[in-house]
């Protein structure tokens, strides 16, 4: 017999019931209600723009809320659309918009949508497109009145952190011992260098921490402790050393994921990029 389905378009003002057995016939009789060319049209969830092939179709629940778009349309999903409807409708009243947010998030709502109104409510009473002082005095302040806008501040503040770059040497080293350092602004040979320069874990991430973490999974010995382990190995500087090319050692470090017993787990004084 088939189930019911609830199809819809972006021509469309209503959505329509219809009952179908496949992903062939939702389409004929979907197309036939919304008075759409059957031919490159595609049928997407509602809901989050999921595309619905004839495996999934028979994975949908009834009542399910669909979309047949025609050739070329795109469909992000229905929250972006109500957000965009929302947006739209009070685009010559931010204000108002802006008030209605902070008195939500006076109620009780989800934290999920209660984080949402806040990124609101901050991105929108930020003054993000300001460039001059003039326009933005209060993010200036405290500055150098030689700034005179926010791009010389932010230009002058990564220069002067990136002219202290210095390397940490090997994997199995406390520090350079070829004394690396580079000043990208000094030379082009100097800069092209600068680009080779990266981020090099100790224990290494392809033949030993991935590994472990899918033996892991599969043994089902999962935790927090050891998922703070490995995030610690993957993301953090204590399995992670800035290294020049030269210092960058390609062999095998055949250093374990236990806690560490080598020169990774040592104490030591980062470098600063300040």
């Amino acid at each position: 017999m088939g189930s019911k389905f609830k199809v819809t378009s972006l021509k469309a003002d209503t959505k329509y019931g219809i009952v179908a057995s496949d992903l062939e016939n939702l389409m004929d009789k979907g197309c036939q209600k919304l008075q759409l060319s059957r031919e490159g049209c595609r049928v997407c969830l509602f809901e989050d723009g999921t595309e619905v092939d004839a495996e999934y179709f028979s994975r949908l629940k009834d009542n399910c809320k669909l979309i047949i778009l025609e050739q070329g349309q795109k469909w992000n999903g229905e929250i972006r659309y109500y957000l965009k409807e929302i947006l739209h409708e009070y685009d010559n009243s931010s204000d108002e918009l802006i008030t209605t947010a902070k008195s939500m998030l006076s109620e009780e709502i989800r934290p999920k949508k209660r984080k949402l109104l806040q990124y609101f409510v901050e991105d929108s009473t930020e003054n993000i497109t300001a460039e001059n002082r003039d326009d933005d005095q209060k993010w200036f302040e405290g500055l150098n009145p030689r700034f005179k806008t926010k791009s010389d501040y932010m230009s002058f503040s990564c220069g002067r952190r990136m002219r202290n770059y210095l390397a940490e040497g090997a994997f199995d080293e406390d520090r350079c011992t070829f004394i690396h350092s580079i000043n990208p602004y000094g030379s082009r040979e100097n800069r092209i260098v600068f680009s080779t320069w990266n981020l090099d874990h100790g224990i290494e991430k392809k033949r030993t921490i991935i590994p472990t973490i899918v033996k892991t999974v599969k043994q089902q010995k999962i935790d927090n402790r050891k998922v703070k382990r490995f995030y610690s190995l993957l993301f953090t500087l204590a399995n992670l050393k800035l290294v020049h090319i030269v210092c960058h050692k390609k062999t095998e470090h055949k250093l374990s994921c236990d806690p560490p017993k080598t020169c990774m787990g040592k104490k030591r004084k980062r470098n600063s990029l300040s």
